[in-house]
This record gives C-alpha cells, sequence and structure tokens, in this order.
C-alpha cells in the first residue's frame, strides 16, 4: 500500500503543483520522445516515462534539446541512480513525505482570544481570496514577480478539489492552512502562520479542522510534507509520524 500511496503523493505533491503553476503561462503537459513532460523555455519537466527503455529514452531526449536547458524529473517511481548518474544527471533529495492515519476523536484544540477561522466558500469571495494569496506570499517571502499572479491562477484552478482555512486576528489574516483531495488522497498541500502568532496553538487547531474535513470526507489518512527542517519537525510533532519516503529530483543543465 505504501508504494502506491507514494506514487499517488508524488503526482499530487509534484505533478499538480507543477501543472497548475504553468496554466498561466498557457504551457500544457504532452507526451512525447517517451516521457510525460511539461516543456518551457530553457526548462523540461520530465513527469513520467512511458517507454520501454530509460536509458535509451533519455540519450534521445538529450539529444533532440537545444541547449541551454535544464532537465529535471519528478517521476512517480524510483529510477536507477546508475542510469540517471551515467547520463549527468545530479541527484536532490527532496522533502519528505509523511503520513497520519485520522483517529475518531474529533475534539478541536483551543485558540488565543480574537482568533477565528473561517473557511472560503467560493473564488466569488475576491476579499478572502486575496487574504488566501497574500498571506502565503507573506510567510514565504515570494519575490515580487509574476509568481504570485502565476500561484493566483493555480490555486483558483484547484479550487474545487481544494479547503481553505483562514486564520484572523479580528480583521488580520495570520495564517492559513489548504487541504487537497485528488487522486484519492487527502493532502495537506499548504499551511503557515505567520512570525508574531507562532506556538500559540493556532496550526494545532487548524490541523483539527483540517483533520474533521478530511473524515467527512471518508477519508481515513492524510499526506503531507515539509518545506524546510523546522516545517518537518512539526508536523512529526503533529502526527505525521509515517514517513513514505522523499521527493527525488534528477537534475541535468545543458550548456
Amino acid at each position: 500500500m505504501n508504494d502506491e500511496l507514494y506514487t499517488t503523493s508524488v503526482k499530487a505533491m509534484e505533478w499538480d503543483e507543477t501543472l497548475s503553476m504553468s496554466i498561466a503561462q498557457e504551457i500544457f503537459p504532452m507526451t512525447t520522445l517517451a516521457f510525460y513532460q511539461l516543456i518551457k523555455p530553457a526548462r523540461v519537466f520530465l513527469l513520467d516515462h512511458v517507454g520501454e527503455d530509460l536509458q535509451s529514452d533519455l540519450e534521445s531526449l538529450i539529444a533532440s534539446t537545444p541547449k541551454p536547458t535544464t532537465i529535471s524529473t519528478s517521476f512517480p517511481k524510483r529510477v536507477p541512480a546508475s542510469i540517471m548518474e551515467d547520463l549527468g544527471f545530479e541527484y536532490s533529495p527532496g522533502q519528505t513525505i509523511r503520513l497520519m492515519l485520522l483517529d475518531d476523536n474529533d475534539s478541536v484544540s483551543p485558540v488565543p482570544a480574537g482568533v477565528i477561522i473561517q473557511k472560503i466558500a467560493s473564488l466569488d469571495d475576491k476579499e478572502m481570496w486575496e487574504e488566501r494569496i497574500l498571506v502565503e506570499a507573506e510567510l514565504f517571502q515570494y519575490p515580487p514577480t509574476g509568481y504570485i499572479d502565476r500561484l493566483r491562477v493555480g490555486l483558483a484552478t484547484m479550487f474545487e478539489n481544494d479547503t481553505h482555512f483562514l486564520a484572523f486576528d479580528n480583521i488580520k489574516v495570520i495564517g492559513y492552512m489548504t487541504m487537497r483531495y485528488t487522486r484519492g488522497i487527502a493532502y495537506l498541500q499548504g499551511a503557515g502562520v505567520l512570525e508574531p502568532y507562532r506556538r500559540q496553538g493556532i496550526t494545532r487547531h487548524l490541523l483539527d479542522l483540517a483533520k474533521q474535513d478530511a473524515k467527512s470526507k471518508n477519508f481515513i489518512s492524510m499526506v503531507t510534507t515539509g518545506w524546510n527542517d523546522a516545517a518537518e519537525a512539526t508536523w512529526a510533532s503533529l502526527g505525521f509520524t509515517t514517513v513514505l519516503g522523499t521527493l527525488e529530483t534528477w537534475t541535468l543543465k545543458l550548456t
């Protein structure tokens, strides 16, 4: 079961993120040269190998790819390191995929006085939706480029699969948590609380609401991944204790 869940988690965490963030640029995936891939200017994302001979197919792809281009992988199954290394790819271990089994406990931990949680009901609630985008941008310090615009489009594309919770201190948004229900799994896609409000139980409270939401949709487990060591430690302490594996990336820079 864990191998299948690992594969599905990679698709939800890597494929869906990459594909949704490309929609704003009107770039869409295709299957060509034995790979399911996304091609951007000077960048190729290999999502899956659909041919018979990985080494031969990679050699053909490399030979036909214009330079300079960076080729990177988001394969849902592990590939032989010997093949990748022989072709010059460099391995980068990614984030840890973590699993939590959901129990029957429906209690919700408290939050500080003045903090309220709201769920975004519709994209028509433009003010709430903009708060959702901006709090993530502030938390993760996204650069003031087109990335935020692409995030807005990408998240809107996935909205029907998502549940978005926003935390407010009176009228100021101070955190968020997003659950994504796709490919048959419940995926805690993103979360964060602004620095002055951390260590006050807000993340735990949001997680309790997310667990209730997942169980209401008949899920018995959730997966997530942390973007840095601190996040990894937080999710482990909050119950994501089973490790399914890591998101693996192989990268080749053609110059």
